[in-house]
């Protein structure tokens, strides 16, 4: 693919600190390294992009790129459709990625009323894209029968291996060192305060892992900390807030990560838009094993690595026994490559159909 000047809008991904910015971060650093220039929003140095904070970034970017890639927000719509609506006034094609629907709101307890606006917002945006990027074949099926939008390729989260990570130097990363001497044989679980993430099925293997000697380290991101509430035992150990080196040291260390996904609380939301989870493709390029109720038909590129969440004695099993490590995992080169070749065809005029 020859090389092209790239407009990628994302709230925030620099410096990195959620699972947005993991994605926005690795997206660009993978573009710059296969030969395009891109123009961010964000004035820090990330070592890949141009900021179009400075005046004459914001020039080239005007006049060299042609497409502007943008992610939407379900918090900050609006933001995105003035921003978008300028680009595709100086004849940017605007390209979108769209990673769960605007109904995930009522999780934090959103109006109705209000998530019926921000629908109405996005749907005014969609009639200005040219093409649509998601991470589940459900949300390509959403964007077609809520939206009546075509135009949309499925590109499946990546992940990044951690080589040769060195404990940092944190209180954090201290006490995770003297969990570990006592747990070797441990299982990470990166989550927030949902339960469509699996808090009750945790809590019940839990019981099995203390009389299994099996450490937890649960990389809590809930507001206040509120998951300590739920676990008990000397067993379990909280990292809160991390920073990406303390989740990479934590990663590196595990055996295996927890991927729960409840499909009965929020019975209105199919909740397969979430069968992309960013946490398991990093489980999987770090050769962990991830603890699931779902299935490598519901969650691609999982390289037969899935345990079954819902017989947690045979994952206590599995755990005390040897296991094969698998190099094979999807990275974030294989993303970006596929992405490219989405805004190509899109440069190029080609609807997509078929993925």
């Amino acid at each position: 693919m020859q090389s092209r000047s790239i407009i990628f809008l994302y709230n925030k991904f620099f410096p990195i600190s959620s699972g947005p910015a993991v994605h926005g971060y690795n997206l660009t650093k993978e573009f710059h390294q296969l030969g395009h220039e891109v123009y961010v929003a964000h004035s820090q140095n990330d070592g890949f992009s141009h900021s179009m904070r400075n005046p004459l970034n914001l020039l080239k970017a005007l006049f060299t790129c042609r497409i502007a890639y943008m992610r939407v927000s379900l918090k900050h719509p609006y933001s995105v459709n003035s921003v978008a609506y300028l680009f595709k006034l100086f004849g940017k094609k605007l390209v979108l990625e769209f990673n769960a629907p605007f109904e995930e709101l009522r999780f934090e307890g959103v109006e109705e009323a209000t998530i019926t606006k921000y629908k109405q917002h996005f749907r005014r945006l969609l009639s200005i894209t040219s093409g649509v990027v998601v991470v589940s074949d459900a949300l390509k099926q959403h964007l077609a029968q809520e939206y009546q939008f075509q135009n949309v390729v499925v590109i499946p989260n990546g992940g990044e291996r951690f080589e040769k990570v060195e404990k940092p130097e944190t209180m954090a990363a201290d006490s995770l060192q003297k969990f570990y001497s006592t747990y070797p044989n441990n299982i990470i679980w990166v989550a927030n305060y949902e339960y469509i993430q699996g808090l009750e099925r945790v809590k019940e293997i839990s019981l099995l892992c203390e009389q299994a000697n099996i450490g937890i380290v649960i990389v809590d991101n809930s507001e206040g900390g509120k998951l300590a509430e739920h676990f008990s035992g000397k067993h379990i150990s909280f990292l809160r807030n991390p920073h990406r080196s303390e989740i990479a040291y934590a990663l590196i260390q595990a055996k295996a990560g927890f991927a729960y996904y409840e499909t009965q609380k929020y019975s209105e939301i199919d909740l397969s838009f979430y069968n992309s989870p960013l946490k398991v493709y990093e489980y999987l390029a770090n050769g962990l094993l991830v603890i699931s109720n779902l299935t490598d038909k519901d969650i691609p590129y999982t390289m037969g690595k899935l345990l079954d969440g819902n017989a947690p004695q045979m994952v206590i099993d599995s755990l005390t026994s040897s296991v094969d490590s698998q190099d094979e995992y999807r990275t974030w080169r294989d993303v970006a490559k596929e992405t490219l070749n989405f805004l190509q065809a899109i440069d190029r005029n080609v609807v997509v159909l078929h993925d």
